[in-house]
């Protein structure tokens, strides 16, 4: 707020603050009810948008930056970044504006066979390189998480009900569309439509309520978050913890070939590797091997499809939408340039840092008129490219300098930056010296 000093009779110094004054409605009895009293004008300057579930002083410079951040998605001769990441962004901002106009186009419709290609990315979801271990990277493998990120949803009496029965219908209606799109019948067969989609919907909730079962009842060793952890070879954790996956095999598909000749020139099978959860890992393993052929290929399915249906047409957002309404209480669904911004925001700041590492990955760039969900298919794999190449720089710690941790403090309207939580950047000596603590 803009502070002034003035003096009062008594030669007292006090302070006026204009937005203060402005936010009191002094017909209101601030003894009946002082919230509304002190707020009521604040919150008649400042509406919540009708896509936000609330508003505070952090929102409005938010919404500032974000304004920003349109004015040069729309002015982009201003914009200068490094080159190609610049042509790559403004190419993926456009493919995703354009598959809110793409429904029915023959060039849009969903290719399902994308699904299963996508198969071979998906471990990126169970393997990173563990930058905690600051003297060596070494292969990181944790447990995958419940869909609706917290099993409390699916297991609490009075939040289960609603959660699952939204679930429910944002799975199926998913599957309609499928089965819409899908019109040479190459997976989603339409002679027993109904009945595949019940089941198949049913097998997903099934696996989800179980592994939710499973993480409750696991000790989360709250006191130490590296209690269950263990440095094991590949070919032990394979035979003693998470003999369901062909973990050799799994390495040596999704390893960059550069960091199989140079890293690991004899195999994989004797790699070291963190595991994180260990007790959780070994109960998710039993679970996998005591379901059913059928109901492991369903869920398998859904793992696929769930991390592929983000980058499709309006029609699949909008489902999306819904189910999150029904998790975080959103009246509206974001304009479509900011669902496309927020895109542009996740992906391209882990792309922009040691441009050297995926020079010979430039392969996977985004061109125009390149379809929204081939092109994110192609950036994720140059990420995770960037990632594992970095097994390669046993004590080189990278951190971005484009995110600094703070937070909203509501008692003093302020936003709080403090040296306990700054990222490592403050402290790189290859970062620019503006950027140095």
């Amino acid at each position: 707020m803009n502070k002034h000093v003035a003096d009062d009779k008594n030669s007292n110094l006090f302070y006026e603050y204009p937005e203060l004054v402005s936010s009191i409605n002094k017909s209101i009895n601030p003894c009946n009810d002082f919230y509304e009293f002190v707020c009521s004008g604040w919150k008649h300057n400042n509406p919540i948008e009708a896509d936000k579930t609330s508003s505070n002083q952090f929102q409005l410079i938010s919404n500032l930056i974000e304004k920003r951040e349109k004015e040069i998605l729309d002015n982009r001769q201003t914009f200068h970044s490094y080159p190609p990441y610049d042509k790559m962004m403004f190419n993926l901002y456009d493919s995703c504006l354009d598959i809110a106009n793409s429904t029915g186009t023959p060039q849009r419709v969903y290719d399902i066979e994308s699904v299963l290609l996508f198969e071979k990315h998906v471990p990126k979801h169970l393997f990173t390189c563990n930058f905690k271990t600051f003297l060596k990277f070494v292969n990181y493998i944790n447990p995958n998480n419940v869909f609706l990120m917290s099993e409390k949803l699916y297991l609490e009496e009075n939040m289960a009900p609603k959660y699952l029965e939204a679930l429910k219908e944002y799975l199926t209606k998913l599957l309609e569309l499928l089965y819409t799109d899908d019109s040479e019948q190459l997976i989603f067969k339409k002679l027993n439509k109904k009945e595949d989609i019940s089941r198949r919907v049913n097998s997903f909730i099934q696996v989800e309520l179980q592994m939710a079962k499973i993480i409750n009842e696991t000790d989360k060793h709250y006191d130490n978050a590296y209690a269950d952890d263990e440095y094991l070879i590949i070919q032990k954790f394979q035979n003693n913890l998470a003999g369901s996956i062909n973990w050799v095999r799994y390495l040596q598909n999704i390893l960059p070939q550069q960091v199989l000749l140079q890293k690991y020139p004899d195999g994989v099978a004797n790699v070291e590797a963190r595991i994180s959860e260990v007790t959780l890992i070994k109960k998710f393993d039993r679970l996998a091997q005591n379901l059913s052929g059928q109901v492991l290929s369903d869920y398998m399915d859904w793992k696929l499809i769930l991390s592929e249906v983000t980058y499709l047409d309006d029609r699949f957002l909008d489902v999306g939408f819904e189910l999150d309404r029904v998790l975080q209480g959103s009246v509206e669904r974001p304009a479509h340039w900011k669902e496309c911004k927020n895109v542009l925001i996740n992906v391209f700041p882990a792309l922009i840092e040691r441009v050297t590492k995926i020079e010979s990955a430039y392969r996977f760039t985004v061109i125009p008129g390149q379809p929204f969900a081939e092109a994110m298919d192609s950036l994720n794999i140059l990420m995770n490219q960037k990632s594992m190449l970095q097994l390669l720089d046993p004590v080189e710690v990278e951190f971005s300098s484009l995110g600094i941790n703070g937070f909203y403090y509501p008692i003093k309207n302020v936003i709080v930056l403090t040296g306990g939580i700054l990222q490592g950047v403050f402290f790189n000596s290859t970062t620019r010296p503006m950027y140095e603590y």
